[in-house]
């Protein structure tokens, strides 16, 4: 039987919401023994698994791909990494940026120079999107790294 044809699919059947069911963290704890360590530190410890069969290094991945009796010293792997020269580039100063609040969000405008010739002037928006639907629970979330960045113009 295809799910298609599957008689719990059909938009004419009489759907119901069940209860609330358990999160994997509720059903896991309901099933560990008196005493036992059922924090969630002890949960997602167990979530984690076995340890897996190492791998390849990046190295030896390469000498594998390589054709027999070809040179796969070290020497000739870090000169297999090196890429090809790109164009050349040119050096870019930021000499001004401001930023401006606008209707949604906030105009950025830079003024720049390319090797020392004119300056010029970029602006653009950065619109706000709508706010988003509130978030679930934090069930199950052992911990929460913040990480603090700097977008303050450079002067």
């Amino acid at each position: 039987m295809s799910c298609c044809s599957n008689p719990r699919n059909s938009p004419n059947r009489h759907m119901r919401r069940g209860p609330r069911g358990q999160s994997a963290f509720e059903f896991w704890q309901s099933k560990q023994p008196e005493g036992a360590d059922t924090s969630e530190c002890a949960f997602l410890e167990y979530m984690k698994g076995k340890k897996g069969d190492e791998g390849q290094s990046f190295y030896e991945w390469w000498v594998s791909k390589q054709p027999e009796g070809a040179d796969t010293s070290d020497e000739a792997f870090m000169e297999a990494m090196r890429g090809e020269p790109g164009a050349d580039g040119k050096s870019v100063t930021v000499a001004k940026a401001t930023t401006t609040p606008i209707d949604g969000g906030t105009r950025v405008t830079m003024t720049f120079q390319i090797d020392g010739e004119s300056a010029q002037v970029t602006t653009f928006d950065v619109l706000n999107g709508k706010p988003g639907e509130p978030g679930k629970n934090g069930v199950g979330i052992a911990s929460i790294d913040l990480v603090p960045i700097d977008i303050s113009p450079s002067r």
